[in-house]
């Protein structure tokens, strides 16, 4: 899985995006910001107060570690959360 991955890698830094090709990104603003993908976890079955307090948190740290990460090239790009082995 490694090497596949790897190799993954080495074609996406060389691949060059074609015109009409559009896909969305996993960002803050549509994971946990003001339009998320998955809807809001605030309204999610099983939030109460004391497990919003707790994700309110997570979610401002969240929030300012991917700021300081970034969205560049160098940084950000596909996912691929579903290679399995």
């Amino acid at each position: 899985l490694g090497e596949i991955t790897a190799a993954l890698h080495d074609h996406s830094r060389s691949w060059e995006r074609p015109p009409a090709f559009s896909r969305f990104a996993w960002d803050w603003e549509h994971s946990l910001g003001g339009s998320p993908r998955w809807g809001r976890w605030r309204r999610a079955t099983g939030v109460g107060e004391s497990e919003a307090d707790v994700l309110v948190r997570a979610e401002r740290l969240l929030q300012r570690r991917l700021a300081d990460y970034g969205t560049g090239p160098e940084t950000f790009g596909l996912v691929h959360a579903d290679l399995r082995l």
